[in-house]
Parts: structure tokens; sequence; C-alpha cells
């Protein structure tokens, strides 16, 4: 995989970045910023697999997908036989971002997380998943890139939380990093919530590991559109400008394009 960053604006509004993303396979480049789409088991919602070709190439050719969509329905062992989401789809001039958690049916429960693992609301119930069980099941639909497992707490949570979140995060990292077998790019989290120190310590970290991008999060658990503004300027102001970052659970519209 393959990010190159082609403009660039700073400015007393933000930072914003104009790229050009190339995955291996696949026969376009995706300019960024970019949507990836929501899936369940790695298709859209609410479109059925004959319309997706429909939409606007190649701005709908990047699909989100949760590992744990798959817990309680086809085992890991069968997916990696039959050759990952690509082959067992059928798509494959798409490309697959493994991010454990979703907006819609993977949702953080930040209350049940602890140093064993991270706790998720599901459509099957309350589900703790540790790096081991989440890098098995990554590897096994082989995305184009994954992100690691993260210990997210809302905004209103103590500082010692937050720092909290941020050791596991960190040492879930570098578990996730040793145990994957999957040729797709690793994508480093970042957490930190309100706490800009405890983001700038994290951020500080996972620099240091050998991850193609970043994916930030704790968003949609509590934070308002002045902290998104507040912490991705301080967020990306630390991050090496030449890798491609991902962030999640933004909700509206409107606090997407203040993300930009």
């Amino acid at each position: 995989m393959n990010f190159r960053v082609v403009s660039k604006t700073w400015s007393n509004q933000g930072r914003a970045r104009v790229g050009t993303l190339t995955l291996p396979g696949l026969s376009i480049s995706v300019e960024t910023p970019c949507l990836l789409l929501s899936t369940r088991k790695g298709l859209p919602h609410f479109l059925s697999p004959d319309l997706l070709s429909a939409l606007p190439t190649p701005d709908s050719n990047l699909l989100a997908v949760s590992p744990l969509h798959f817990v309680k329905a086809i085992p890991t062992e069968t997916i990696s036989k039959i050759g990952g989401l690509h082959q067992m789809l059928g798509l494959q001039e798409y490309g697959f971002a493994a991010v454990p958690r979703d907006s819609i049916v993977a949702l953080p429960d930040t209350t049940s997380t602890n140093k064993k693992g991270a706790s998720f609301e599901t459509s099957f119930g309350r589900l703790l998943i540790n790096p081991a069980e989440c890098m098995k099941m990554i590897d096994s639909l082989k995305p184009n890139w994954w992100v690691s497992l993260a210990a997210e707490v809302p905004i209103g949570v103590s500082e010692k939380r937050h720092k909290m979140s941020v050791d596991r995060t960190l040492r879930w990292l570098d578990e996730c990093i040793t145990l994957s077998k999957t040729d797709g790019a690793a994508f480093g989290a970042i957490v930190g919530g309100c706490f800009v120190e405890e983001c700038k310590r994290c951020v500080a970290e996972v620099v240091k590991r050998n991850v193609f991008g970043y994916w930030i999060g704790g968003f949609g658990l509590g934070k308002n559109i002045d902290d998104h503004r507040h912490l991705l300027d301080t967020i990306c102001g630390i991050l090496p400008e030449e890798k491609p970052r991902q962030l999640s659970g933004l909700g509206s519209p409107g606090t997407t394009t203040v993300s930009l």
C-alpha cells in the first residue's frame, strides 16, 4: 500500500491535506480525504451487492469492516481458507479496512473494558476481545489495512482513566504487531480523550512503532465539535505529515466537515 501527500494547507483554522492512496492489486487510486463505507460482514448497510458497483468509482471503493461481525457467523478458519474477504465476497476491486469498532453494531463498551481486552456491545451481546483474538479474526479476513485494538473511554471520565486507556492501547498495539500474520498495513490506534497531554503521550509512543498509518479514536463517545477541532489540531500537528490517518465515530456531516 502506498500513500502520497499531494498538497497541504496549514492555517489558524486547521491543517488540511490532499493525498493519494494506492492499494496493491487494485487498478485505481483513491484521493484523500475520502469516505470508508460502513459495512455489515463486508457489505454496505442497506445496499444490495448488485447496486454496489453502481456507486461512483473510486470514491466508493473503500469499505470499513469490523472483525467482530463474524464472531457468531462464519468460522475464521473457513474465511481464511476461502482467501479472505476479497475472495469470499467477490470484491477484488475494493479495499477493506478492518477496525474492531463501528458505529452501528459493534460499539465500544467502555464500562467493561479491562486490562485483558476491550469490550464491545454487539448484536449478540457484550463481547470482550483481547489482542490475540482480535488479530486471529483480522488475519483471516486478509484486509488491505487493519487497526490495532484500542481501550477507548468516554470524555467525562478522570485523567487517571485516560492514562490507563493510553497505557493499555500502547501495550495492545505492540501485541497486535507481534501477533499479526497478515500482509495488510498496520494503523496504530491513538487515544487520550480530552486530556491533551495524554493524547500527545500516546502519539509520541505510537510513532515509534512500525506502523503504516494512524487511527484516531475516542470520537462518538462524548466529544463536541469544539473538542474535535482542538484535539485534532493538536494530534495532527505532531503526527508525521507523510503518513495516512483514519477517524471513526464522527457521527454527523457537520462534525466530519470540521474534522477535515
